[in-house]
């Protein structure tokens, strides 16, 4: 959740490879993923990230073009209703 926060905010993140953080963070578009329990690594994306300002920009703006397209409650609760079984009754996406 900070994670999309922080996206959401356009800060540039760096994270790792565990969990589901791939699939919320692409390398090198929406933000810096080095593998876990690599200080060297954490360190080196971070100072990219200094060295570069226009990268740091470039990652947090497609960070938050993701959140937005991707992670928005109203939309995604539109899908989920349009998605469920008849047997629910009436549509729910129309209240």
């Amino acid at each position: 959740m900070v994670l999309m926060e922080a996206m959401a905010m356009e800060v540039p993140c760096v994270a790792t490879w565990v969990n589901g953080i791939p699939e919320l963070i692409r390398d090198g578009e929406e933000g810096l993923l080095v593998a876990p329990s690599t200080e060297e690594e954490l360190a080196a994306a971070m100072e990219r990230l200094l060295a570069d300002p226009a990268l740091g920009r470039r990652l947090g703006q497609a960070g938050r073009q993701r959140i937005l397209a991707e992670y928005n409650l109203k939309n995604n609760c539109a899908q989920l209703a349009e998605n469920l079984p008849p047997a629910f009754g009436r549509s729910i996406a129309k209240r």
